[in-house]
């Protein structure tokens, strides 16, 4: 009887250790909402990359993701907003590219939906939107 209490003792602290040992991660997505009638390309670069870019169209009434990461720790909680972007730049799909009005680099002009996870390791989904419309071209 002794050594089934002892396994069930040993079977859970291994439990909690190993529940307490893992670092919770945050998904982060970015995305943009256009709902203009022009067709917008978004260029980056990412993480200390800068001799790489990416380069995302986004038709006219699209919505597209252009970014995401996942990022774990305490890293997650101390994260800026846009600190994964080396540069960023949003524009018209016209040539010479006209860069969009609406400040793109300002928190506040993009909408934040979270999605807590339910598990024990508290992970999330984050989701940065941009909506441009049309009186945010130039």
């Amino acid at each position: 009887m002794k050594a089934k209490s002892t396994t069930i003792s040993f079977v859970i602290i291994l439990f909690i250790c190993l529940c307490t040992s893992c670092d919770p991660y945050d998904r982060c997505e970015y995305e943009v909402d256009n709902r203009s009638d022009s067709t917008l390309t978004v260029i980056y670069t990412a993480f200390n990359a800068p001799d790489y870019f990416e380069r995302k169209k986004i038709g006219p009434n699209m919505k597209a993701i252009f970014f995401g990461y996942f990022i774990s720790g305490d890293f997650a909680n101390k994260r800026d907003f846009l600190s994964w972007a080396d540069s960023l730049g949003i524009f018209i799909d016209t040539l010479p590219r006209i860069e969009i009005k609406k400040d793109y680099l300002n928190r506040n002009s993009w909408d934040y939906y979270i999605k807590e996870s339910k598990s024990f390791y508290g992970n999330s989904e984050e989701t940065y939107t941009l909506i441009v419309s049309n009186s945010d071209l130039k």
